[in-house]
């Protein structure tokens, strides 16, 4: 790879996680893209940019896997740590009645394993670096004034707790951000989202870019306005 600047980017098969390594890529970055397994879209970007796109296979819920990635990444400084890995559960049942296994999945998926992850790679993001976490509105206690989807709400909200302790543990003086996308019109956010993926990415790219370390992890929408915890 080349020596302009380099984001691990988890999550990159689809969706958000495919359009924001486009962007990364169109800016002139070099990208380490994860992926439970290559999509077309995937493919066809490391087609366009072989020499600055890097795909490697991971399952952010296996530990194992994250540490092997870990070791084939020790020598690299990165710029930025950016996760967008998740999953929308389809159960719409109340948490106590979906097996504990889903629930599991769920809470690993969006919030134990990115901060895992994110605690594993920190000596590697560089003095001023930026770890970005994709959260969620739906995680704000303040914005819970109608219920529904109980089990992706309490791991977006985890996911926050666990990433404000992340910056007070491993912060050393870069940026800790959590972003809110919007609901975007993805396969993920389903036919009646209202947001553009172009401006969600435009607005997440230009937080990456714009951060600069303050005390705990600022929870921010993709417009730059602050999210009510």
């Amino acid at each position: 790879m080349s020596a302009s600047r380099t984001v691990l980017l988890v999550g990159a098969t689809q969706g958000l996680g495919l359009a924001l390594a486009e962007r990364y890529l169109g800016e002139g970055w070099n990208v380490v893209a994860t992926t439970l397994a290559p999509s077309p879209g995937l493919t066809d970007l490391a087609d366009r940019f072989h020499d600055r796109l890097e795909i490697h296979p991971l399952d952010i819920t296996d530990a194992a896997a994250v540490a092997a990635l870990r070791d084939t990444l020790s020598t690299r400084s990165l710029a930025a740590l950016h996760i967008v890995a998740g999953i929308l559960p389809v159960e719409t049942a109340p948490v106590w009645e979906q097996p504990s296994d889903i629930v599991l999945k769920v809470l690993e998926t969006n919030a134990f394993g990115g901060v895992r992850l994110a605690t594993a790679f920190a000596d590697l993001v560089a003095p001023e670096g930026v770890f970005a976490f994709t959260s969620s509105g739906m995680g704000s206690m303040t914005r819970n004034d109608r219920g529904g989807a109980p089990l992706y709400r309490i791991s977006k909200a985890a996911l926050n707790m666990l990433v404000r302790s992340f910056a007070a543990e491993h912060a050393s003086g870069r940026a800790v951000l959590l972003i809110c996308p919007g609901w975007v019109k993805t396969q993920m956010g389903g036919d009646l989202a209202t947001v553009e993926i172009a401006d969600s990415v435009d607005g997440i790219y230009r937080l990456v870019c714009q951060a600069r370390a303050t005390d705990g992890a600022p929870f921010l929408e993709y417009t730059g306005d602050t999210v009510p915890w």
